[in-house]
């Protein structure tokens, strides 16, 4: 389908197993006949664009900044089922991996403007979040270790934009599993 945008719009093959949707209203019933934006705009005027209401951001690597002047506008603990391990001491039960968000802007040392838009960088490793966790503790003046992730989250809210002249720095080292099999770790820390 030629100018598509992502994604791709289902078609009942069988219409027999489509699942009737409940009756719309008058509005609704009009713009379901819609087939373009013109046509929309003429119905009912200019839609409103959600990045306006809520903006979404580009996932990227932490790659992208190592060593790059990096501003952190903001960050958030996750937890993670997909990476979970087993409790040690209840093999039954799997505790989640936890990682942070990070809202990153790059910018430009001499100019001081951003040379990038803002961005998320996820990171799953434990230097950049014992780093954050540290910041809050002496933003707060209350241990960060031993809140819990919506603790945290909350606290985090009282830790102003993070300048980083030097962006992120990679740490290689290596890493033994309980198997014994031996590869390279990597953790990430803001420089």
């Amino acid at each position: 389908m030629a100018g598509k945008a992502k994604g791709t719009v289902a078609e009942v093959d069988e219409p027999q197993n489509a699942v009737a949707l409940p009756t719309l209203n008058s509005r609704q019933d009009k713009v379901a006949q819609v087939t373009n934006l013109s046509a929309l705009r003429q119905l009912i005027g200019q839609p409103i664009d959600w990045q306006e209401i809520e903006p979404s951001f580009d996932v990227l690597k932490q790659e992208e900044f190592d060593g790059l002047p990096l501003v952190i506008g903001g960050f958030r603990f996750n937890d993670s089922s997909k990476f979970a391990s087993k409790d040690p001491e209840n093999p039954d039960v799997l505790i989640p991996a936890r990682f942070v968000s990070l809202l990153v802007a790059a910018y430009d040392e001499d100019s001081e403007e951003f040379t990038s838009p803002w961005v998320i960088v996820n990171d799953g490793s434990t230097g950049i979040a014992k780093q954050l966790q540290k910041m809050i503790s002496n933003v707060t003046g209350e241990d960060a270790f031993l809140m819990s992730r919506d603790e945290i989250n909350r606290h985090a809210r009282a830790v102003p934009p993070i300048q980083a002249s030097k962006g992120f720095r990679r740490s290689d080292y290596p890493y033994e599993d309980e198997k014994g099999n031996v590869s390279t770790a990597t953790t990430w820390y803001i420089a």
